[in-house]
């Protein structure tokens, strides 16, 4: 009988443990994204009932490649987190897609169609086989009448003739059929291409002395999402300002949907160092330039914020396995808001990248960097990611509450867990509030957002703004007998830009693109907005003032240039003529400016700069003279 009981006892408290180590599962939502260069914040919101004692929520379907040291959960109530735990949940897949539901409906139903028209297909080939076998209308001995001869023959090819055209549609049909299967298999190819389809949980240990219900909040960062701007100038005409759209290009593989969130843009990244760096003292040695400590962590300003330049990197991005471009893949400047998008076949074209390296993405694949150096053309590999997530060290945040005060508790948990081992534009402007901090600027989109977990980027539209400028043109004929009409914008400074692609447009018609590079300039942004022929500028030399000398051992060259400006247009404009003096490299080389036309003259680059204001059919004549004296049987070239 004492064993009896004792069983019982033992069998009551397993029990007891049991249902107190079974996690409770408790549904979060995603309320709030907080979207950096590089990088997401994500916060989610729960409610749950808790029972007095120890209770262990487990929080389901979320990212699995979630910054684990990142992880935050807040409550609101009057118990205590214990610890926080995260891991990957292999038996648990990410949802699917709406668009992928509704792709796999559609193509069990065109199978569906091309089956019973191969079947139909199929009754129609047997039923010729059976005409054609029973051709033979009487026997050898009978005779058939003309009137019955004719009949059948008629019924035979009129039934032939129907069966024919019945096999032709149906092969038809199923030809149709079979394209239209193909083009969804693919698009649902491009759709699931994920190498990781995999979720991750969160296993919260709450203590609580009373029953009470309770909230939560859940932070976290994720890797595989960003943000970078592009920006489109219009010009109505050389009167108006300049119409500056701001956009936002976002996208996010995080393995779960932001559905109707509060987005914010925020200009910072949490990925790149923010620790000053370091002087050493400069000894001087031969052959040894300065170094700077050597430390992951520093890093050059001068890297992150240099001139990127103008020229162009061409290449294409494709797939290590079967060598096919990869259209959407992310491709960025390092260091910079500079990036673009590879087009349908994985071929990109990116301005401000010489020298720099880029950092190219895709959905499943692995993140690279790729140095650029003096390389025009690159191409790009990129391998699938297979690797998975192992160790986890979280911190746990709670708040408890008594009638005299709130204060927070925080019990740091050290614990390891072992695991198991097409672009879419939004053109309609959207209120956004722009909000400065220390050492960011964060844009807050009023309206609740989606943004797919499929590595698209989407094109939010997230400021508009007028931009005084104004209008001159520019020519330096020495180089170009073309007038280029420039804008120089002033006070842009109020409207936080960063660096970024522009898309430039006068009078209606795309010009182009060129780089925004507001951390470059001072007090002028100019932008070149294409040629006007309508400004005839020609540059040549006038002989009787140029000669040649001998004096002793040296030669002496005169050059005199004239250069002749007419205004064709039918209003006034403002002209900026440039040309340049030779500047001596050599003391054996003596350069004498004779004349300057009147322009202004850097002393050290040696450049003529005039400043004109001409009239409608307004003409101008420009003349600068120059001398130059060097060694007999030297060879300069001097036009």
């Amino acid at each position: 009988m004492k064993k009896v009981f004792l069983n019982l006892i033992i069998t009551f408290f397993a029990l007891q443990l049991s249902a107190q180590i079974q996690p409770k599962e408790t549904n979060s939502k995603i309320e709030k994204v907080t979207v950096f260069l590089n990088g997401a914040q994500v916060s989610r919101s729960a409610q749950t009932n808790l029972s007095a004692g120890e209770t262990e929520l487990i929080f389901k379907g979320l990212a699995p490649r979630l910054n684990k040291q990142s992880i935050q959960v807040k409550g609101e109530g009057a118990f205590t987190i214990l610890s926080v735990i995260h891991q990957i949940n292999f038996l648990k897949e990410q949802e699917k897609r709406k668009e992928i539901e509704v792709l796999e409906k559609q193509l069990e139903n065109i199978q569906e169609e091309k089956l019973r028209a191969e079947n139909s297909l199929d009754v129609f080939i047997q039923e010729e086989k059976m005409l054609t076998d029973n051709r033979q209308i009487s026997g050898t001995n009978t005779g058939v009448k003309t009137s019955e001869l004719r009949e059948a023959l008629d019924f035979h090819r009129i039934r032939r003739q129907e069966l024919k055209n019945k096999q032709l549609e149906h092969q038809k049909l199923i030809k149709n059929k079979t394209l239209e299967i193909n083009k969804i298999q693919l698009q649902l190819r491009e759709l699931n291409n994920k190498t990781d389809l995999t979720t991750s949980e969160i296993l919260v240990k709450i203590s609580s002395k009373t029953a009470l219900s309770a909230k939560f909040q859940l932070e976290y960062m994720i890797e595989e999402a960003g943000w970078h701007p592009t920006y489109d100038l219009r010009v109505k005409d050389i009167s108006s300002p300049i119409q500056l759209s701001y956009k936002a290009n976002v996208y996010q593989n995080s393995g779960v949907d932001w559905n109707n969130v509060k987005l914010t843009l925020s200009t910072a990244d949490p990925n790149e160092s923010g620790v000053k760096p370091q002087l050493v003292p400069w000894f001087l040695q031969y052959n040894q330039p300065y170094q700077a400590p050597k430390t992951k962590l520093n890093s050059s300003l001068a890297d992150k914020i240099g001139y990127f330049g103008g020229n162009k990197i061409r290449g294409r991005v494709v797939d290590e396995y079967n060598g096919e471009g990869l259209p959407g893949a992310n491709v960025m400047v390092k260091g910079s808001t500079i990036g673009t998008l590879t087009d349908i076949n994985g071929y990109f074209e990116i301005d401000g990248a010489m020298n720099k390296t880029l950092v190219i993405s895709y959905v499943g694949m692995q993140r690279q960097e790729i140095p650029v150096g003096n390389l025009s053309t690159l191409n790009i590999a990129l391998a699938e990611d297979t690797s998975t997530l192992s160790e986890v060290v979280v911190t746990g945040y709670g708040t408890q509450r008594n009638r005299s005060a709130s204060a927070r508790k925080e019990k740091k948990v050290e614990m390891a867990f072992d695991d198991v081992s097409e672009y879419d534009r939004k053109d309609i402007p959207i209120q956004t509030q722009a909000t400065e901090s220390t050492i960011s600027i964060s844009f807050e989109i009023e309206l609740p957002y989606s943004i797919p977990s499929d590595g698209k980027t989407r094109t939010v539209e997230i400021n508009q703004h007028e931009l005084k400028a104004e209008y001159e043109y520019y020519a330096a004929p020495k180089i170009d007998p073309d007038a280029f009409l420039t804008a120089n914008i002033t006070e842009w400074e109020a409207f936080n830009l960063l660096d970024g692609e522009a898309n430039l447009f006068f009078e209606g018609t795309f010009l182009g693109k060129t780089l925004l590079l507001p951390r470059q300039v001072e007090d002028t942004l100019s932008l070149s907005l294409g040629r006007d022929k309508s400004i005839k500028i020609e540059r040549k030399p006038i002989k009787d003032y140029t000669k040649k000398q001998f004096i002793g051992n040296k030669k002496t060259e005169t050059r005199t240039w004239e250069i002749s400006i007419r205004n064709q247009k039918k209003q006034p404009i403002k002209l900026v003529i440039e040309d340049v003096f030779p500047v001596s490299t050599n003391k054996d080389i003596e350069v004498s400016r004779k004349d300057n036309g009147g322009a202004n003259v850097n002393e050290t680059t040696g450049i003529l700069t005039w400043k004109l204001n001409l009239k409608p059919s307004e003409d101008k004549k420009l003349n600068f003279q120059y001398e130059v004296k060097y060694p007999k049987g030297s060879i300069l070239y001097l036009d």
